[in-house]
C-alpha cells in the first residue's frame, strides 16, 4: 500500500485523496521538501497525479524552493568563487570575459528554475551567430554553472545537457606567415632600425616562442657555454584588482602549458647577436640608471625596468614592416613562420616538429604541416612539369 496517497474526509463530510511526493533535501537547512497535493475525488485519480509529480521530481522538472528565487547571474558569482581556485589567473579573466561579452547578456536575469533547454538552445544558437568557432566554449561554462547548481542539490537538472549543438564550420588556418626570403628581409631591416625588436623576433623566429614567453625571457634563461635557452615563463593578462578589468599584465610562473617548459638548443648565430644585444642593453640602461650587471635582469625591459606590454612587439613589427616594404603579420605569425619553414626545410619528423613547438596536441601541428606540405607540393608539382619538358 502507497503510503504517500491518504485518504481523508473533509469537513463537509466528503471522502477525499491527498498525495505527498518527496523532491530533495533543502542545501540549507537539511530538511526534506516535498509536494503536497490534496481534494482528489478518487484513489485512482489521486495515483496518477502522484506519478506524474513523481515523474517530474525524477527529471528534474520540480525545482527546489530555495532556488525559486536566484538568478543566473547569482548562481554564477557562487560558481565563481569555487572556480577561481582552480585554474590560472589568466584563464580565469578569460573566463569572466566571456560571462560579461557573451553569457549573461542572455541568461545573467532569468531565475534557473525558469531556464528550460528550450532557453538554452536559443541560447547557444545567437552564440552560434556572434562566434561561429568558439560558440562552444559559451555553452561549456554556462553548463559548469548549471551543473555547480546540480551538485549544491540547488538545482534538479542541467538544462544545457539537452542543447543540440550546431555544427561548426570548418576549421581554417587563418595564420599568415613569411617566407624565408621576407623573414630574412624583415630581420635585416630590423637589426639596423631597432636591434631590440631584432633579437626579439630573431628568437620567435628560430624557436618557435610566443609572444609572452619572449618578453618574460631572463638573462639566466641563456646559457651561453651549452648555447641553451630555457623557457619557463610567460607575459599574461589578469585582472586588474582596482578596476576588475581584464587588462593587468603580469609574468606568470608557469608558461601556457606543462608542456611549454623546454630548453632549447639554439644556433651559434643567434647567441651571438645575444650576447652583442646584452652589451647594447647594458650600455643603454646604464644611461638610464640601472645596473645590467645582474642575470635575473629582464632580456626585453622597458625604459623603466620592467615588464614590457604585450601590445609593444606589434607596434615595433608595424613600423619595420613600413620601412622594409612588407605587408604585416601577426606577431604569433612569427611562430607560424617557425612551423612553416621548419616544415619545408625538411627538419625531423611530424613528431619532432610537435615537440619544437610544444604543441599538447598533435592535431595542432599536423594542421600546420598539411598547410605547409600544399606550398611544398605546389613547387614540385611546377618543378616536375617543367623537367618534362626538356
Amino acid at each position: 500500500m502507497n503510503k504517500s496517497i491518504k485518504k481523508y474526509t473533509t469537513k463537509s463530510g466528503k471522502t477525499c485523496y491527498k498525495i505527498k511526493v518527496y523532491v530533495s533535501k533543502d542545501p540549507k537547512t537539511g530538511k526534506s521538501i516535498w509536494i503536497r497535493k490534496q481534494g482528489f475525488k478518487s484513489r485512482k485519480e489521486a495515483e496518477k497525479a502522484f506519478f506524474e509529480y513523481k515523474a517530474k521530481a525524477l527529471n528534474g522538472e520540480c525545482t527546489p524552493k530555495t532556488a525559486e528565487k536566484r538568478t543566473f547571474k547569482e548562481l554564477y558569482k557562487s560558481w565563481l568563487k569555487v572556480y577561481k581556485h582552480e585554474v590560472k589567473e589568466s584563464t580565469f579573466a578569460t573566463t569572466i570575459r566571456y560571462f560579461d561579452d557573451h553569457i549573461l547578456n542572455i541568461l545573467g536575469n532569468k531565475y534557473v528554475d525558469k531556464i528550460t533547454p528550450q532557453d538554452c538552445q536559443n541560447a547557444v544558437e545567437t552564440w552560434y551567430k556572434e562566434a561561429p568557432r568558439t560558440f562552444d566554449r559559451f555553452k561549456r561554462y554556462s553548463s559548469n554553472v548549471f551543473q555547480y547548481g546540480v551538485d549544491m542539490e540547488l538545482l534538479y537538472r542541467n538544462p544545457m545537457n539537452k542543447v543540440h549543438m550546431p555544427k561548426k564550420p570548418a576549421s581554417k588556418l587563418n595564420s599568415k606567415y613569411y617566407t624565408k626570403d621576407e623573414l630574412n628581409t624583415f630581420l635585416e631591416c630590423a637589426k639596423k632600425e631597432n636591434y631590440k625588436a631584432f633579437m626579439y623576433f630573431r628568437l620567435l623566429a628560430f624557436l618557435g616562442l610566443r609572444r609572452g614567453e619572449g618578453l618574460a625571457l631572463r638573462w639566466d634563461d641563456v646559457n651561453f657555454e651549452d648555447n641553451t635557452i630555457r623557457v619557463s615563463r610567460t607575459l599574461t593578462t589578469g585582472l586588474n584588482k582596482k578596476t576588475g578589468k581584464n587588462n593587468r599584465e603580469y609574468e606568470s610562473d608557469t608558461p601556457k602549458t606543462k608542456g611549454s617548459i623546454k630548453t632549447f638548443k639554439v644556433d651559434a648565430e643567434t647567441m651571438n647577436y645575444l650576447k652583442d644585444w646584452r652589451l647594447k642593453q647594458q650600455k643603454e640602461m646604464l644611461k638610464l640608471g640601472f645596473n645590467f650587471l645582474d642575470a635575473h635582469n629582464l632580456i626585453f625591459p622597458n625604459a623603466n625596468n620592467e615588464l614590457t606590454a604585450q601590445s609593444k612587439p606589434r607596434q615595433w613589427k608595424e613600423k619595420i614592416c613600413k620601412l622594409c616594404g612588407l605587408n604585416p603579420i601577426r606577431v604569433h605569425d612569427f611562430r607560424h613562420t617557425y612551423a612553416t619553414l621548419l616544415v619545408q626545410s625538411g627538419v625531423g619528423t611530424i613528431k619532432d616538429v610537435q615537440q619544437r613547438l610544444r604543441h599538447s596536441d598533435v592535431k595542432t601541428t599536423l594542421g600546420i604541416y598539411t598547410h605547409a606540405s600544399r606550398q611544398s607540393d605546389d613547387v614540385e608539382a611546377s618543378k616536375f612539369a617543367e623537367w618534362m619538358k626538356k
